[in-house]
């Protein structure tokens, strides 16, 4: 007699804390393996079904009260990554999963942020035995840097464990060098008018990198919003830098609030639109106080002590006008040119010392800032953005970080964040009110 069995067990499920990049690339070849994938975050901003449509489910909660839910469902076939870089998610994260079957326990940084996670969850209650099941950094060492370089190693170190233990393993133990280490943890940065937009990614780029930000806005309310967005490394300030006092003001702010400023964002609204007609003499005045004069006050404070130093970065988040004037902008165009020639100019007399001086120029992002400009929508294919979508301010973040790092020492003078060929004549007969800076 023969007997044949067919099994039908569900599929092996992969709870991921932390809306981070990271984690829309892991999640995506998670679901091609066959895992059923869950994204967790308490904060709600990032936390979206449109960041994450790969994932079987979105949960905004924080990982503590979420795994009281579901920890009893976990076993050795499930795993659990955590990768938000935020001692106020990991530390609740890993001591709720240490309370389940789960498989397999990972979580993301280098030896140095696993040090200090450890201490924490030793005062939490952890036991040693304990932290042997936590797999940190996590990942194989194949020396990837990207998300999605650094999703495959995951995947695979999860196949080799899962075969050869019986569990769904994202990693080996015995790292000894973290997955990205752009080699600014614990760098210090001022980054002007960060409660949305590009300014926001830029910062919340530099704290999953392990730095410390102080971040401003002119609205108490909104920093201290974005502050809690980022995490227990941003340091929420109340500045108005579409002024030069406003300008230099934040940074010696920043300074006294973080003990030095190594890593300096210039960031701020752009000047009113209009053209030549339109536009008044004393314009210009105001125009070139708010998109260049800042800039360099604030240079001017921050400066001297990176070059004491030897050290520092500079970055200045411009306009793609600076290359190609835009029509309908002209207060823009020629304000941001000139802060563009100081900052070239800077970056050859302080490149000697450490210091690098960038500027990014991006074209169109889907940010608060284009959406007032463009009437609150935008098609990109009458934008003429080749790519046929707007940039991602995450992604934005990402590159900013990249030149804020050490890895990028020998990057200095400028940068580009892409352009668009042309734009739609119907967006350029618009006047609006200008951004207001934060």
């Amino acid at each position: 007699m023969a007997v044949f069995i067919e099994s039908f067990a569900p599929p092996p499920r992969m709870v991921i804390f932390g809306a981070v990049d990271f984690t829309r690339a892991l999640a995506s070849i998670a679901k091609v393996l066959g895992y059923r994938v869950v994204v967790c975050d308490a904060r709600a901003v990032f936390a979206t079904r449109q960041r994450f449509p790969m994932a079987d489910d979105v949960v905004n909660e924080w990982p503590n009260r979420y795994l009281e839910k579901i920890g009893d469902e976990l076993g050795p076939r499930d795993a659990v990554c955590v990768l938000t870089h935020d001692s106020k998610f990991d530390v609740p994260a890993i001591v709720g999963s240490l309370a389940t079957r789960v498989g397999y326990l990972g979580a993301m940084g280098s030896r140095k942020t696993h040090g200090r996670r450890t201490e924490r969850l030793r005062e939490a209650g952890v036991t040693d035995e304990q932290l042997t099941r936590i797999h940190a950094p996590i990942g194989l060492d194949i020396g990837a840097r990207t998300p999605e370089e650094t999703a495959v190693v995951h995947l695979r170190g999860d196949h080799r464990q899962s075969h050869r233990a019986g569990c769904a393993g994202l990693a080996r133990r015995g790292r000894t060098h973290p997955l990205v280490n752009y080699g600014i943890e614990g760098r210090r940065a001022a980054v002007a008018a960060a409660s949305s937009g590009l300014g926001l990614a830029t910062a919340t780029a530099l704290a999953e990198e392990g730095v410390t930000v102080a971040i401003c806005s002119r609205s108490r309310e909104r920093i201290d919003a974005a502050a809690t967005a980022i995490g227990p490394l941003a340091v929420p300030l109340v500045a108005d830098v579409s002024t030069e006092a406003g300008a230099a003001g934040f940074v010696r702010d920043a300074r006294e609030a973080l003990g030095g400023v190594d890593i300096l964002v210039h960031n701020g609204g752009g000047p009113t639109p209009g053209n030549f007609t339109s536009t008044p003499p004393e314009a210009y005045r105001a125009a070139i106080e708010l998109s260049c004069l800042t800039g360099i006050a604030m240079c001017g404070e921050a400066v001297p002590a990176m070059r004491e130093q030897q050290w520092g970065r500079v970055l200045a988040i411009t306009s793609v006008g600076v290359r190609q004037p835009i029509a309908g902008l002209i207060l823009s165009n020629v304000a941001r040119s000139g802060l563009t020639a100081f900052l070239k100019t800077l970056a050859r007399e302080v490149a000697g010392d450490g210091v690098t001086v960038n500027s990014l120029q991006p074209g169109f992002h889907d940010t608060p800032r284009i959406r007032q400009l463009y009437g609150g929508e935008m098609d990109p294919k009458d934008a003429g953005i080749p790519a046929g979508v707007l940039g991602r301010p995450e992604d934005f973040g990402r590159i900013a970080a990249f030149l804020c790092s050490a890895a990028a020492s020998f990057v200095t003078g400028t940068a580009d964040s892409g352009r668009r060929r042309r734009v739609h004549r119907r967006f350029l007969n618009q006047r609006v009110p200008s951004h207001d800076g934060s």
